[in-house]
């Protein structure tokens, strides 16, 4: 029934997919590979390329759950998908701030936060019952 779907997680869900998709698309064009081809020590690539993986599999998890709970909304989703908006807000902030303190642009941030505040309003509707 459409009254147990929450849009605003299913969006935020399918947003959160696609930057999945473009992390480990564009990130690998961008980043991985040319991190891979410098001379950093070997330990040192080991440990990012580690890292920046864990990264993709989280964003792709988050998407999954988010639209899993959007698709077939239920009140008890609701602490869940609070936690998950706050880590994506707050996981954006260090590149905003990082796009201010060296005045480039790290749009990282554009991708990350709107998935949060969506989460976090489509959690007004178990919050305003």
């Amino acid at each position: 029934m459409m009254k147990d779907k929450n849009i605003y997680w299913l969006i935020a869900g399918i947003w959160q997919l696609g930057v999945a998709v473009l992390h480990l698309w564009g990130g690998q064009l961008t980043l991985v590979d040319p991190l891979l081809a410098s001379n950093l020590e070997t330990q040192v690539q080991a440990e990012w390329l580690g890292a920046w993986h864990m990264v993709t599999l989280y964003l792709f998890g988050t998407g999954y759950y988010l639209v899993r709970m959007g698709l077939q909304a239920k009140p008890h989703h609701q602490p869940l998908a609070a936690a998950l908006g706050w880590l994506m807000v707050l996981m954006g902030l260090p590149f905003l701030g990082s796009s201010l303190y060296l005045g480039v642009l790290a749009p990282q941030w554009i991708l990350l936060i709107p998935v949060g505040l969506l989460t976090l309003w489509g959690n007004r509707r178990f919050l305003l019952k």
